[in-house]
């Protein structure tokens, strides 16, 4: 065929494929099957992983649905451990419960992330029957995870082998920026290609293709495994096509297949550099081809993670190699003969370090704030004149861009102040005009065994372009307002930290041991061109009325921060400060009744309240009483609305929630 009507065909395809995507993501209206009060449950297990007590299962129904089951006893862990396998058919009695949106603005949203995959409801499951799948195919998928788990120490050989990263400290290597390291894709693929090829019994073409589908069926089908095992499929069939041409294929039958793809991080990493080294001619040198896929990738970092890290593009050439030369072939090795698997530990013990070790180099780190999406058109424009036709004044411009994007906040001349969801707990962050100074009242602090609220709050200041807390007001040492801070020092900057006048508890003595200059009982701190004021009292018996309360008049826009302070401090800030007409009252001890007295509110006259509460909290909160008393103010509520965000600028008010 002439290749004018190959380029055309090719052109149509790809317009079609795009219709297609945005009739499916922008008009189609998808929604559950079920409606919500379901208590029995009957489906086929897709994936499932065991996280301390808890079963985690995704299970095929009506509809695919996320399961959680809180395992009884040692005993019944260990006989599902021995027994449960995918596709087996499970029987389940409980309730349906939405997932959770993203409370915090700018972070990662499980809600969506499930909505893309046509999942739109968790399963609280209370009971579990569990029936044995005798299909073979999926036995053998079975006996290959089970193999696996019986290796001990086998969290990177999951990784590495089957995708699956639950176990592994995922965060060490997205900061160094390699966590595209154990993402099933074109690497492992090729290496398992070159490993077969090298049997003379096994390195028949169809012997080769029948184990690369089997081993896309035993990570699940992911994006990035799809790619490259049609990418080979198709190649074998001896078209004539280039690279660009098959993987242009591969994309547009994919998100043919499925337009959500586009939503999915792996399939946008995958896709756009293997596109772009299939593209990019100009060098087999490492370093060179490193900052090639650093940069075509570095939107995508930024717009996730709103900070990339330029060591990256160094590590990459130490890691890349490791990786794929020695620690893959050597899990391969360990599948095959457990008796590697020290040998396989020892080296991915060595692997860890040398991450650790990296983390500690902080300078190659850069915030990228969230920005409107035409930067990074022009940035794509300018990397391929840059990196294509090799101009130098394209790779200037390309840095200034960078650079430009890193302090567009600081042109920002709003005050900004965020309520922050943060569970059954306080914290609020300050921003004053052209980020001048930053300050965060309490951090929350979380009880769970996985605690992703500090991970959140350090996303949400990047997202801001912030990289750093200049000031720390910790209203007291209440686990609720201060148990997120020694997290917090170790992964975002603190100049200095504010305690109230009460003696210091042992929270309070562990964080001024982290070597922070620290101050009480203060009556003001300076906040840009306006001051922060601490409404001292008197000392009270007990910690909440101790609660440093924080008053800032901005603009005659009055915000009011009360801790925990009880009714007893309300009445003597009433009889000192006379206060009154305030714009935002963040409502004292979260809602309870033991704050927000009649008096008080009458006397300050909040225009709008902010309560910070968990959802179905076992306090109750907010009492009944105090929200009586808030009646004639406008009320927010963190478990209602997640985070609430204030921002005045040139005067005028804005308020946004996330819910």
């Amino acid at each position: 065929m002439p290749k004018l009507k190959i380029t055309l065909l090719f052109k149509i395809l790809i317009i079609l494929v795009i219709v297609w995507c945005l009739i499916n993501l922008f008009f189609f209206k998808y929604s559950s099957k079920f409606n919500g009060n379901e208590t029995n449950i009957e489906g086929f297990i897709i994936d499932y992983h065991f996280k301390d007590d808890v079963l985690k299962m995704s299970i095929k129904a009506q509809e695919k649905l996320i399961v959680n089951y809180q395992i009884k006893s040692e005993e019944e862990k260990s006989k599902l451990e021995e027994t449960l396998g995918f596709n087996d058919y499970v029987i389940l009695k409980g309730h349906l419960e939405v997932p959770l949106g993203n409370d915090i603005p700018n972070v990662f949203s499980y809600q969506k992330y499930l909505e893309h995959q046509h999942i739109y409801y968790v399963f609280d499951a209370q009971n579990l029957t569990v029936k044995a799948n005798n299909n073979f195919l999926y036995k053998i998928k079975n006996w290959c995870y089970k193999r696996i788990n019986k290796i001990e120490q086998n969290e990177y050989l999951k990784a590495l082998l089957l995708g699956v990263k639950d176990d592994i400290d995922t965060e060490l290597f997205k900061t160094n920026g390699i966590s595209h390291l154990f993402a099933i894709s074109g690497m492992h693929i090729s290496l398992f290609i070159l490993i077969l090829s090298k049997n003379k019994y096994l390195k028949k073409s169809l012997i080769i293709l029948g184990f690369l589908w089997f081993y896309a069926f035993l990570v699940g089908f992911t994006p990035s495994i799809l790619r490259s095992v049609l990418f080979y499929t198709i190649k074998k069939f001896k078209l004539n096509l280039t690279n660009e041409q098959i993987l242009t294929i591969i994309i547009c039958l994919m998100l043919f297949l499925n337009p959500f793809y586009l939503y999915n991080i792996g399939f946008i990493y995958s896709f756009l550099i293997s596109f772009g080294l299939l593209t990019y001619h100009s060098s087999k040198n490492m370093l060179k081809i490193s900052l090639f896929t650093f940069f075509i990738s570095l939107p995508v970092t930024a717009i996730n993670n709103y900070k990339v890290n330029f060591l990256t593009i160094l590590f990459n050439i130490i890691a890349i190699p490791y990786v794929s030369v020695i620690m893959y072939p050597l899990a391969l090795l360990t599948f095959v003969l457990p008796i590697f698997s020290k040998v396989f530990n020892c080296f991915t013990a060595l692997f860890i370090l040398l991450n650790k070790l990296w983390e500690t180099i902080k300078v190659g780190i850069f915030i990228i704030p969230k920005v409107n999406f035409i930067f990074w058109l022009i940035y794509f424009y300018l990397f391929y004149k840059a990196f294509y036709y090799h101009q130098k004044n394209y790779y200037i411009c390309l840095i200034v861009l960078i650079i430009i994007i890193h302090f567009i906040p600081y042109f920002d001349n709003s005050l900004k102040v965020t309520y922050l969801s943060v569970g059954q707990g306080d914290s609020t962050l300050l921003v004053s005009p052209h980020l001048k100074k930053v300050v965060l009242i309490d951090t929350g602090g979380s009880y769970a065994k996985k605690n992703y609220q500090v991970a959140n709050i350090v996303t949400y200041l990047n997202s801001l372009g912030i990289n750093r807390i200049d000031s720390l007001i910790l209203s007291h040492g209440d686990y609720d307002h201060a148990g997120n801070t020694i997290e917090l020092i170790s992964n975002i900057k603190i100049k200095e930290i504010i305690l109230n006048n009460d003696e210091k508890n042992d929270l309070e003595k562990k964080i001024i041991a982290n070597n922070i200059k620290y101050y009480q009982n203060i009556n003001y701190l300076t906040f840009d061109k306006y001051r922060l004021e601490f409404l001292n009292t008197k000392k009270y018996d007990n910690e909440n009325d101790n609660s440093n309360v924080v008053y800032l008049n901005y603009h005659n826009y009055q915000f009011l921060f009360m801790g925990d302070a009880g009714i007893a401090k309300e009445n003597d800030l009433i009889e000192k400060y006379k206060l009154k007409n305030i714009t935002f009252l963040k409502v004292g001890h979260h809602g309870s009744n033991t704050s927000s007295s009649k008096e008080f509110i009458n006397q300050i006259k909040p225009r709008y309240s902010i309560i910070s509460v968990g959802i179905n909290n076992r306090y109750g909160h907010p009492n009944k009483e105090t929200l009586d008393n808030l009646v004639n103010s406008k009320i927010y509520r963190t478990d209602l609305n997640g985070s609430i965000i204030v921002n005045i600028k040139n005067n005028k008010l804005s308020i946004d929630t996330c819910f």
